[in-house]
């Protein structure tokens, strides 16, 4: 009785969990249309929720509205709200963890008076999934898309979202944390496209174009912690709207796969506020601005890195400033462009790109590939806070009206311009107001009215331009800046002054290049202690113009002229140099030419404190140098001869042995000095140097320098690229004449000779002789080597045999300069089929010869140039196939015609040359053939044991490549490459005679001779081959 009543209870218990469970979880359905939230269905936690039905609310309500958890909603209908206050669908802060799908569209209509709260849709729980597949549109009042507020909610949207115009109606707004938001349509916001309000995690992927109407609204917004990802293009229309506004700290990636553009007045296509900080933007696309006073990137904070691929556009010609790039109080940013940037705004301020105070607090890295063009200035880099940003330019940059780089107030700049620098109207590079400290390569061509201009204090500035300069003005225009460094090496046109300095001190000038100046090609004006190194042609055609021109009491400078310089003025009047108006040259050395029409140099009310020259033929006219230094060059076969006119002053003569070169004493140089009178002008006719003793005699017009004892300088000038080249040339015949011998040799071994067909009852063959062979080389390379040779056979059948050798050279004679290892003997096999046993008939033979050298190439001393020596190792390989076919008299005579195809590969390693000052590295060498030879074989039986032969046939290179010699040197430039086969001769002759004596049938004595030319220019080659051979 107990058991039942407790089994009674079980049963009455479980019935209790069903009756509840039913009422816990239902499964809901509406097919018809409703004006009731929810469709009319109660929906209150773990519920399933079909709806297949347009559900239409007003008056402050939802239209799909959830309070409790776990629900799923699976709805094809739209959702129509309107009203105030109303939502399409709304989770409520304590709906969690539901999902519902929707096939339909989303409208709201929101009265006006309804504040904030109108929604599209409104996402307040957390682990909320929603999969929508409609568009969203609110209407009205301020009034949003997509509001989400909660958190870890996932939200997939295939549809467009258009917003009201209102303010703060925008298409997606985060308030909550770690979403997953993904949608596919376009955005059209009254507001602002994507917004963030401390919002941190979420996650957006946005397919689709996102457009905003408002002033002073914005397409996208970003913050922390925040990842957005967007494939359309962003575009604004209102003022003051922001296409991407970038908020954030450094987990903020933003990724753009489009264009953004805005066309109102004042707006920005990126802009980074003061929040954004170590964040990263992608822009895949190009940013489009057309509005009054906008930018299409406006940035000012710190640690971004903001990447554009595509072009920057600033469209606007209305005459208000507009700029591609405006950076504000920016450090440490890193920015990256890959396109084009043009602004053709006329406005004062229309920038390429504008710094602007940015750069005190460890500056900022930026990299643009591309060209910049405007109308106003291209790059801006301004304030006294504008300092050691590091700036990489690749590609041209031009202004049509104003300079197109400038620096004010900017220090310590590091910036590199890989392209022309063009301004139609201004200076092509500018420093001034304070631009200290700044370090600029430019490696193409400056084009500008003054290409480069320093002024105002801008001291301390290294300038380094690798193109050329072409002015209409002044080619260098420094005026009130001391202390800069300037390097050239291209050429420099200017329709005024070359180098023009006032006022400005302590400057130094490396120049290497063509000046060709209208005006005096170098001025200085009031410009003191300034350093001039000058190589190449300086130059000018004006009337009373000169090559370098002082005035206005400048001081204390000093030029050097490198050997093989100029300084030229072949206007009428003019002088290379001329000092006027109490100016001054500490020192001016002479290394080259310098010359005018008037006088080389004119010294009027001036002083040069000492002169060092090599010039043969210097013209000098006014007040004597204080000193006068001679340079004399190795041996004494170059030195200065100088001749003065209108002298005054007293002058002390003296050697510059710094200059001067090696093995210079015991020597009388003539004509040292004219113009100078017997007495008066020198302080000393006598002196000593380096432990010589000098004299100066005059001979009643000029001055003769006598040294007496050992006297050598201190220059050195190393080898020459001319001795060099030819020493090169020199050493290529010894290595073209051994590439013939290897060729002759493997090539021999393989067609003609090296075989044994000598064969008694086992098969077997074997021979044993020696080779002479003598190459007659081009330019006396001849060379000859003595070699034994052993060649065993086997006798496969009657119809193939098969044969191997050995050819070890003994001894060799090789050209000058050559030197060859006798170790490693060259190696060879063959394979014949005949047709016949009796050999009549056809013939096929396949051959191959290997052979490796070690040589030593010893490279001669010409001219100045050092004798070189390297080691290296030279591999031969050749194969030979041949088909030919013998017919015999029926006497004693037989013919073989043949043809053959051979491939032959020479090739020597790569080597540097040891135990030399200058040591030159020399190429791998390769010479590869491929050759087709044909001809006639034929024997003559004289008796029973003697029997002649001989051959007559012609080679065809087919093919031929044979690389040139190109050796490199450290020290040594402009080493050209040296053929080592002038002229490759590609068909030649071959002919062979021999004898073969028959000591038995099984034994023999033979003797080939061979003559051939070979492919190398005037080359040709003989060998004698005698042998003993035994059949077994």
């Amino acid at each position: 009785m107990y058991l039942l009543k407790i089994n009674y209870l079980y049963i009455l218990f479980l019935l209790s969990l069903s009756i509840g469970y039913s009422a816990w979880a239902d499964e809901v359905s509406c097919s018809s249309d409703s004006t009731a939230i929810n469709c009319g269905l109660t929906i209150d936690g773990d519920d399933t929720a079909t709806i297949n039905a347009d559900v239409t609310v007003s008056s402050g309500d939802a239209a799909i509205y959830l309070t409790t958890n776990n629900n799923t909603i699976n709805m094809t209908g739209d959702v129509l709200t309107s009203g105030t206050s109303v939502e399409g669908i709304q989770f409520s802060g304590a709906a969690d963890s539901n999902t519902i799908t929707l096939n339909g569209d989303i409208t709201t209509t929101c009265a006006s008076g309804s504040g904030s709260n109108c929604f599209g849709l409104n996402m307040g729980g957390d682990s909320n999934a929603l999969t929508m597949t409609g568009n969203v549109n609110t209407a009205g009042s301020t009034a949003r898309g997509l509001w989400i507020s909660g958190d870890s909610n996932v939200i997939s949207l295939t549809g467009n979202i258009t917003t009201a115009t209102g303010s703060g109606s925008d298409g997606i707004i985060f308030y909550g944390d770690n979403n997953t938001v993904t949608t596919v349509g376009n955005i059209i916001a009254g507001d602002k496209g994507i917004n963030y309000y401390s919002a941190t995690g979420n996650t957006i992927k946005h397919t689709g174009n996102v457009t905003t109407s408002r002033e002073n609204g914005y397409a996208l917004r970003s913050s922390d912690d925040n990842t957005m990802t967007i494939i359309g293009n962003i575009t604004t229309t209102g003022d003051g709207a922001f296409g991407y506004e970038l908020t954030g700290n450094s987990n903020t990636t933003t990724t753009i796969t489009g264009n953004i553009s805005g066309s109102g007045q004042n707006g920005y296509q990126i802009y980074s506020n003061e929040y954004a900080t170590g964040t990263t933007t992608t822009v895949n696309g190009n940013l489009i601005g057309s509005g009054d006073g906008s930018d299409n990137m406006r940035l000012t904070d710190d640690g971004n890195t903001i990447i554009i691929t595509g072009n920057l556009s600033q469209t606007n010609t209305s005459g208000v400033s507009a700029q591609n790039l405006e950076a504000i109080n920016l450090d440490s940013n890193v920015i990256t462009i890959t396109g084009d940037i043009s602004n053709s705004t006329t406005g004062s301020s229309g920038y390429g790109l504008y710094f602007h105070q940015s750069g005190e607090n460890g500056g900022n890295t930026i990299t643009v590939t591309g060209d910049i063009s405007t109308v106003k200035q291209s790059l801006y880099y301004y304030g006294d806070n504008t300092n050691s940003n590091t700036s990489v330019y690749t590609g041209n940059i031009s202004s049509s009206t104003e300079e197109a780089v400038a620096f004010i107030f900017a220090d310590s700049n590091t910036t590199t311009i890989t392209g022309n620098i063009t301004s139609s109207d201004d200076n092509g590079l500018h420093f001034y107001n304070t631009a200290n400290s700044n370090t600029t390569t430019v490696t193409g061509n400056i084009s500008a009215a003054q290409g480069l201009y320093i002024n105002d204090n801008s001291d301390s500035n290294t300038t380094t331009i690798t193109g050329n300069i072409s002015a209409t003005g002044d080619g260098l225009y420094i005026r009130t800046a001391d202390s800069n460094t300037t390097t050239i090496t291209g050429d420099i046109t200017a329709g005024s002054e070359g180098m023009y300095l006032k006022s400005s001190d302590s400057n130094v000038f490396n120049y290497t290049g063509t000046l060709a100046a209208d005006a005096d090609a170098i001025y200085l004006n009031a410009a003191d202690s300034n350093t001039f190194n000058l190589s190449g042609t300086i130059s000018t055609d004006g009337s009373s113009k000169h090559g370098v021109s002082l005035s206005g009491g400048s001081v204390n400078n000093t030029f050097n002229l490198a050997s093989g310089g100029n300084i030229t003025a072949t206007g009428s009047s003019s002088s290379g140099i001329k000092l006027v108006s109490s100016s001054s040259l500490t020192a001016l050395t002479n290394l080259g030419t310098i010359s005018g029409t008037d006088y080389g140099i004119n010294v009027s009310s001036s002083t040069i404190t000492t002169i060092n020259n090599l010039q043969s033929g210097l013209t000098y006219n006014g007040v004597v140098p204080s000193n006068y230094n001679i340079i004399i060059r190795e041996y004494g076969a170059e030195y200065g001869k100088t001749t003065f006119s209108g002298v005054s002053g007293a002058m002390a003569f003296g050697i510059d042995l710094t200059n001067s070169g090696t093995n210079i004493g015991d020597k009388t140089y003539q004509d040292v000095l004219t113009g100078i009178a017997s007495s008066g002008v020198l302080s000393a006719t006598t002196g000593s140097s380096g432990g010589a003793s000098s004299s100066l005699a005059h001979d009643g017009t000029n001055w003769d320098l006598t040294i007496t004892g050992a006297l050598s300088g201190s220059y050195y000038s190393g080898p020459s690229t001319a001795s060099t080249l030819t020493s090169i040339q020199s050493a290529s015949y010894g290595v073209a004449s051994q590439f013939s011998s290897y060729a002759m040799s493997t090539n021999y071994a393989n067609l003609n000779t090296y075989d044994c067909g000598l064969f008694d009852q086992d098969g077997g063959c074997f021979s044993v002789g020696g080779r002479y062979s003598d190459v007659n080389g081009n330019n006396n390379s001849d060379s000859s080597s003595n070699a034994l040779v052993a060649v065993g056979g086997f006798k496969i059948n009657d119809n193939f045999r098969v044969a191997g050798f050995v050819d070890q050279q003994v001894n060799s004679n090789t050209p000058d300069g050559i030197k060859v290892d006798n170790k490693g003997p060259m190696l060879g096999m063959s394979l014949v089929w005949n047709q016949h046993p009796d050999h009549l008939g056809y013939q096929v033979k396949v051959a191959n010869a290997y052979q490796s050298k070690a040589i030593t190439i010893t490279r001669s001393a010409v001219g100045d140039a050092e004798a070189g020596r390297g080691d290296t190792e030279v591999q031969v390989e050749s194969y030979v196939a041949e088909v030919s076919y013998q017919f015999s008299d029926g006497t004693k005579t037989s013919y073989r015609p043949y043809a053959a195809l051979r491939r032959a590969i020479i090739k020597q390693n790569a080597y540097t040359e040891t135990g030399v000052d200058n040591p030159l590295t020399f190429n791998t060498l390769e010479d590869k053939s491929t050759t087709v030879i044909m001809g006639m074989k034929s024997k003559y039986k004289l008796n029973d044991k003697l029997t002649l032969n001989g051959a007559l046939g012609v080679e065809h290179d087919v093919s031929s490549s044979v690389d040139t010699i190109q050796a490199t040197s450290s020290t040594i430039t402009g080493l050209t490459p040296v053929d080592l086969n002038t002229s490759v001769n590609k068909t030649r002759p071959v002919a062979t005679l021999g004898a073969t004596y028959h000591i038995s049938p099984n034994q023999s004595l033979s003797l080939q001779t061979q003559y051939q030319e070979l492919s190398y220019t005037s080359t040709s080659a003989k060998t004698a081959y005698f042998n003993y051979s035994i059949g077994f």
